[in-house]
């Protein structure tokens, strides 16, 4: 897969993911009804803010002590920047030839 198209579905990945618990959500609320629908919204986007600010806490983290063995992984759009942060930080590791 060329890197272009790599990064785009990375990218499609970050940007679905918040519609696929509206999806859910509108199942549960068919299913369940309305008010259950909608508690389910409320959690599962929670959920997924609780998930970016872990992330947040990682990249901070890693910030404090920016070590190339120890670059975290991702998941999603977060897996794309850990990796282009991998590529950064290797890049400028390597001696130069001149």
């Amino acid at each position: 897969m060329s890197e272009k198209l790599r990064r785009a579905c990375a990218w499609l990945c970050g940007a679905v993911a918040p519609a696929a618990p509206g999806g859910n959500c509108c199942a549960a609320g068919e299913i369940f009804g309305v008010r259950a629908g909608l508690w389910f919204a409320v959690l599962s986007f929670a959920l997924l803010l609780a998930l970016h600010l872990a992330y947040l806490a990682v990249l901070g983290e890693w910030l404090e002590d920016p070590q190339l063995s120890s670059i975290p992984d991702g998941f999603g759009a977060w897996a794309e920047v850990f990796t282009r942060m991998y590529k950064a930080r290797r890049g400028s590791s390597r001696p130069s030839s001149a």
